[in-house]
């Protein structure tokens, strides 16, 4: 009863000093190791799971669930949307361990992640009708822009669920209209009829897995199978398919995503 308040005060006026004198990259880096070295010294003197628990709820409480927003917001060079710009992969990766436990924490990066993203995307697409009304152009951007922003998730976020789900939810938000429906559909057409000649089986797949990962964003999925199947009897019946095997193989992913029905 007396040693539980003390340590919270004790940690507050850390987080309060350490911030002030820090850059945010030196705080989080530095607290991180004041957290492992206090977890060791702890379990050295005390004897009980539960309390050494409850101390180091205090340390992460203290010095960074409560300090999310203006460890965010702090620019040294390296605030979350600086890092984002500046692809600064180690770095989100450290504040990302520093609040995994903390979905709160966590939600808060997500947001900046959602905006950076979202104005990322803008400003490749809105305004640029050399890009949008070409659908080749338009889908091949778009595919870059969405591995940009799984590679944010895979190597900073350790693929965790609320990143995945910014990252759909822009994808989302780009794929909303129905003429980008039929874009998609004209691409997976040009693929299958030119785009995948020279390459592997192994990059054919991963072409598909693309296509079919803006299927899932798509908001008209019924224009896209008019136009898709429209597009691929044209290819069977005019012998314009570079392979087979590969229109097989994409059946197999629409109907593994929409249902058998789906691609009848």
């Amino acid at each position: 009863q007396f040693f539980l308040p003390e340590k919270i005060k004790y940690v507050k006026e850390r987080a309060n000093t350490h911030f002030q004198d820090m850059s945010a990259q030196d705080y989080i880096i530095s607290q991180l190791k004041y957290c492992d070295e206090d977890a060791i010294f702890l379990k050295g003197l005390i004897d009980g799971v539960y309390f050494i628990q409850k101390l180091n709820e205090i340390n992460h409480k203290y010095l960074f669930e409560e300090k999310t927003e203006e460890i965010a917001k702090k620019y040294t060079g390296i605030s979350i949307p600086e890092m984002f710009t500046n692809k600064k992969y180690d770095d989100l990766k450290k504040i990302f361990n520093a609040f995994q436990s903390t979905n709160g924490s966590l939600e808060i990066i997500g947001n900046y992640f959602e905006l950076y993203i979202k104005k990322k995307g803008e400003e490749i697409f809105e305004n640029k009708t050399e890009i949008i009304e070409d659908p080749i152009k338009f889908i091949h951007e778009l595919i870059k822009f969405k591995n940009e922003m799984e590679d944010f998730v895979k190597n900073c976020f350790e693929n965790h669920i609320i990143f995945k789900n910014k990252q759909y939810k822009v994808l989302i938000s780009f794929m909303n209209k129905e003429k980008y429906a039929k874009q998609l559909s004209i691409y997976a057409d040009y693929c299958m009829r030119s785009g995948f000649k020279g390459k592997s089986e192994e990059e054919k797949e991963n072409n598909l897995n693309e296509i079919i990962d803006l299927f899932k964003c798509l908001n008209s999925k019924l224009v896209f199978q008019i136009e898709a199947n429209k597009k691929m009897s044209a290819r069977l019946i005019k012998g314009t398919s570079l392979s087979i095997n590969t229109e097989k193989l994409f059946i197999s992913k629409l109907k593994q995503e929409a249902g058998v029905n789906y691609v009848r």
